[in-house]
């Protein structure tokens, strides 16, 4: 017999444990370092994407985050179809669930699951600080790179735009994706740059929760094109 699933909106099934984690003032079973409930991700790994912080209400937000609702117990095996049952997780890590009749199977998993940016720090940015270091004859120009240095320079003093967008520092970048896999809110980041009256990339006073978005955003598109890694420390 088919068992038919209740269609509780993603925005309800955040809302229950926010409320769970306001009437209890614990962790979720599964979160270790807490979680920014107003910048929906994947209760598991933390993946998220900068467009899902576009609505203005939190409900927004968790009804446009591409997530998957996932039942900690499997219906098959008894679980409960309510939301005290219920998770939000990324394709990958739905994919990945260890089907089990006892929930802390479960939540053990997703609390040893690294989050998305740490894996993309330790695995890749690593990897990449590491080929600079050791190796730099990396950051040497090419023979015709040197050869049109002149001409670049020029078109850069008349006010052309060259190559990539401005990017921020790599001390800066670093502490952005490091503040972010403590677990820290994109707004409390925003807020410390700017408390330390860091500029952002154009130079303003006042950083932002998109701004820090778009840097976080550049670290996952790096550790996907290395080369764009190496090229962006080398300005």
């Amino acid at each position: 017999m088919k068992i038919k699933r209740k269609n509780f909106a993603k925005s309800v099934i955040a809302r229950y444990w926010i409320d769970w984690v306001r009437e209890h003032n614990v962790l979720p079973p599964w979160d270790e370092w807490g979680q920014d409930w107003g910048e929906p991700c994947c209760f598991a790994c933390g993946w998220w994407q900068a467009d899902w912080d576009e609505p203005k209400t939190v409900a927004g937000r968790w009804t446009k985050a591409g997530l998957t609702k996932c039942h900690v117990v499997p219906l098959y095996l008894g679980g409960l179809d309510d939301p005290s049952n219920i998770v939000l997780m990324c394709d990958v890590c739905h994919a990945s669930q260890p089907d089990s009749t006892d929930p802390q199977v479960t939540y053990d998993w997703m609390r040893n699951t690294k989050s998305f940016l740490r894996q993309i720090i330790e695995s890749k940015m690593g990897e990449m600080m590491l080929t600079v270091n050791e190796d730099s004859s990396q950051l040497k120009p090419k023979p015709i790179a040197q050869r049109t240095k002149e001409g670049l320079a020029q078109r850069k003093r008349e006010g052309v735009t060259l190559g990539r967008k401005q990017r921020q520092p790599v001390e800066i970048v670093e502490r952005v994706a490091r503040e972010r896999s403590e677990g820290k809110s994109l707004r409390a980041i925003a807020a410390g740059l700017t408390a330390d009256g860091i500029p952002t990339s154009q130079g303003g006073k006042a950083w932002h929760a998109s701004s820090i978005a778009k840097v976080l955003a550049r670290v996952a598109e790096d550790a996907k094109n290395p080369s764009a890694m190496i090229e962006g420390l080398k300005s």
